[in-house]
């Protein structure tokens, strides 16, 4: 259901652009001047986002510490069992 979600909100997002592209072209651009004007208003905010993810995911911790406990508590368990 999330992905049929994420499909859904894509699909409005790219309505949302041609309607700005529309509106451009209607306010006197020509189409294609539209087109690269919107399209680079929607990229720019992309980057935006993805710099701020990027950065916060940098400041997280996310080493896999309860996995490597317990993977080192198996290896231990093995060594034990061998012995």
């Amino acid at each position: 259901m999330v992905a049929v979600g994420g499909a859904l909100a894509h699909a409005g997002l790219l309505a949302i652009v041609a309607a700005v592209v529309l509106l451009l072209a209607s306010a006197g651009l020509t189409p294609w001047l539209a087109a690269i004007v919107a399209g680079l208003a929607v990229a720019g905010i992309g980057y935006v986002i993805a710099q701020k993810g990027l950065t916060a995911l940098k400041s997280e911790d996310i080493t896999p510490k309860q996995t490597m406990d317990s993977v080192k508590e198996t290896a231990q368990w093995a060594k034990n069992q061998t012995r």
